[in-house]
């Protein structure tokens, strides 16, 4: 396959079908091989999902490929019109797919894992919100495994991995077990900073069901989800605030930075910018207590009111209203 050309007609306003399902068929297998190497590490549990992979490579590129009613591929065209992809080789190009459909098939394996046991879902969607909030640990991918790691540390790769029973023993001998995920994930970072005998790089999901193992325990009262719920709530917006920023910073970058000739480190001061608008706004109900002027002048020191008026006051209006609308109909979605 030429992958240049073929991305270029499937971005296209009018796709041609053979194409669409060539490119289909393509993105299926990138899913499938991405899979069988979650398989072989036993990341795919089979008393979970009780579906042949090639089934479930199937589900999980599928939202990839939904239309608008022009006929255009609205995700496909969002990804592939941030990146230049005509100053790419082949390989480079396949690159930036596979990240795509890897991204897609780790976002269905977790869709998959809460349909069929919600409470691990639940926990392993908190342990990411909370990741997100604190960032005291970053996520690798190890053997196609999707893996945990504290930030700033030898991980220790040519250690053997620690075995569940291991860790849980320790977890559940570091403090009390009636406190929440964030709590959890702080001293399971402590346990691996100190460690020296295992790698440090632990499975997401083992790590989900230890936790849901701890809160299993009778002595781990209901009213646990009380407590952390206003920690979960704000990291949940958080969270979509900062997808949503970046997803308006890509689909418009072609036209700022090209275009419109925005410099690079002008363009990410702009989206700094607007997710602390959006912060205000959504998150702490603030309002506009800064003006972009103020927050611009910040990151730009110098600059007058009359070179923000002429260059920036449309430009940082437009992103964040655009933005602002965006999150507003993603929180009413998820209502």
């Amino acid at each position: 396959m030429e992958l240049k050309r073929t991305i270029h007609n499937i971005i296209s306003d009018a796709p041609e079908e053979a194409t669409v399902r060539s490119f289909i068929l393509f993105c299926r297998k990138i899913a499938l091989v991405q899979l069988r190497r979650k398989e072989r590490g036993r990341r795919i549990l089979r008393d979970l999902i009780r579906l042949p992979v090639e089934d479930i490579a199937i589900d999980c590129v599928a939202d990839l490929f939904q239309r608008d009613e022009s006929g255009k591929f609205l995700q496909l065209c969002a990804y592939f019109e941030g990146i230049d992809c005509e100053a790419m080789g082949e390989e480079e190009t396949l690159g930036h797919l596979r990240r795509l459909v890897f991204s897609k098939v780790n976002f269905g394996i977790f869709r998959m894992y809460n349909e069929a046991d919600p409470a691990l879902g639940k926990i392993l969607r908190n342990i990411k919100l909370a990741i997100q909030s604190l960032q005291n640990f970053i996520e690798v991918d190890r053997f196609g495994e999707h893996c945990l790691v504290p930030h700033l540390c030898d991980r220790l790769e040519h250690l053997p991995g620690f075995e569940r029973q291991e860790l849980e023993q320790r977890l559940r001998a570091a403090g009390e077990i009636d406190v929440s995920v964030p709590t959890l994930l702080a001293r399971l970072s402590r346990i691996l900073r100190e460690e020296d005998e295992y790698c440090r790089i632990v499975p997401l999901t083992m790590i989900a069901y230890i936790f849901r193992s701890m809160y299993a325990m009778p002595e781990a009262p209901a009213s646990r989800d009380a407590e952390v719920h206003e920690f979960l709530a704000r990291a949940d917006i958080t969270r979509t605030i900062r997808e949503i920023c970046a997803d308006v910073k890509r689909e418009m970058s072609l036209q700022y930075l090209h275009r419109k000739n925005v410099s690079q480190p002008l363009y990410d001061s702009y989206f700094e910018i607007v997710e602390r608008h959006l912060q205000g706004r959504l998150l702490n109900q603030d309002g506009d207590i800064h003006s972009f002027f103020d927050r611009l002048r910040s990151l730009i020191p110098g600059i007058t009111k009359e070179e923000y008026r002429l260059d920036h006051k449309s430009r940082l209006e437009y992103l964040a209203h655009l933005s602002y609308h965006r999150a507003v109909e993603r929180f009413k979605d998820e209502l």
